[in-house]
Order: structure tokens, then sequence, then C-alpha cells
């Protein structure tokens, strides 16, 4: 799992220009475990969202990733189909 925050785009850009090549560095472990993408913090405010659901499935896409999933510790929310992605 890859995770970011919606409400950063640091944490967003870091998910493919900091976190894949750390993962393809580790490719001997890591070449048969799925490379999920992870929303964070979806419960902000709408104005405060900066990376949208679709800017997100598509950097999955293009980037590898086999999943996106969205989820908000705070209200719980979809956070039982982020361990299914995993799972």
């Amino acid at each position: 799992m890859v995770c970011f925050r919606v409400d950063s785009k640091d944490s967003f850009i870091s998910t493919y220009s900091e976190w894949l090549p750390e993962l393809a560095i580790e490719k001997q472990i890591t070449r048969d475990i799925p490379k999920i993408l992870v929303g964070l913090c979806t419960d902000v405010k709408p104005d405060r969202r900066i990376i949208s659901k679709a800017d997100a499935e598509k950097t999955m896409a293009t980037h590898g990733f086999e999943r996106y999933v969205e989820c908000s510790a705070l209200t719980f929310t979809n956070l039982e189909d982020v361990f299914h992605a995993a799972a």
C-alpha cells in the first residue's frame, strides 16, 4: 500500500516520485504483492481537497498500481475496503 493525503499535493506526488522507486529497489521482496494506492483523509472539507478521485485513478493506471481506494480514519469511511484490498 502506498498512501497519500487527498489534501496534500506533496503527499500525492511522493507516491510515485519517492515510494514507487523504493518499491522497485525491493522488487525481489515485493514482486508478488499488488500495489494499492490509498487516498487518506477523505473527511476534509470539499474546498480543501486538492487531489480528485479522477486524478488519483489516472495516477494509479499510469504508474502501475492495481487498485485505488479512499478512506477516512476519522469517520471510519471505507476502512474495511482498504483492508480487503490489501488481503
